[in-house]
């Protein structure tokens, strides 16, 4: 006979649940990151960050060319949109799947190291995305560069 799931604790559903919260934020700015570096890299070129912000129209001096508002509409629909959106379908797509293995497993001892596996690896991918966002994006505008010269 088939023994019924036992129920987490209040304070394992509490890790979990943090864990995951983790685990998407950095996986958002990952792709925030990276969607920023590929606008600045399509609206300005290879450029620094300075350059980048002597020459964005109403900063810094620059003339005011009526254009900052399709700026700033482009930059939050590539930038902030887009990169949410595909993030928000990742989500749809893991906690279906999710609730697919769960229905299917096993057994109780190998679900468990195999769930323990997983939540590594799943940690350990959110992290790279995020890695992976910002270095995209420290290299879009020579961020390391401009750090060295404010020194």
């Amino acid at each position: 006979m088939v023994e019924p799931p036992k129920q987490m604790s209040l304070g394992r559903r509490v890790a979990r649940f943090t864990r995951h919260l983790a685990m998407w934020t950095a996986i958002l700015l990952g792709a925030l990151f990276a969607g920023a570096a590929l606008w600045i890299r399509d609206t300005f070129g290879p450029i620094s960050i300075d350059q980048m912000l002597m020459h964005l129209p109403g900063a810094a001096g620059a003339e005011s060319t009526g254009s900052e508002s399709s700026y700033l509409q482009d930059f939050l629909k590539r930038a902030v949109f887009f990169p949410a959106l595909v993030v928000l379908c990742l989500i749809l797509t893991y906690y279906f799947l999710a609730r697919r293995v769960r229905s299917t497993r096993d057994s109780e001892r190998s679900t468990m190291k195999r769930s323990s596996r997983m939540a590594f690896g799943a940690g350990l991918l959110a992290f790279a995305v995020l890695l992976g966002g910002v270095n995209s994006f420290a290299n879009t505008v020579h961020l390391v560069e401009y750090a060295q010269a404010s020194a």
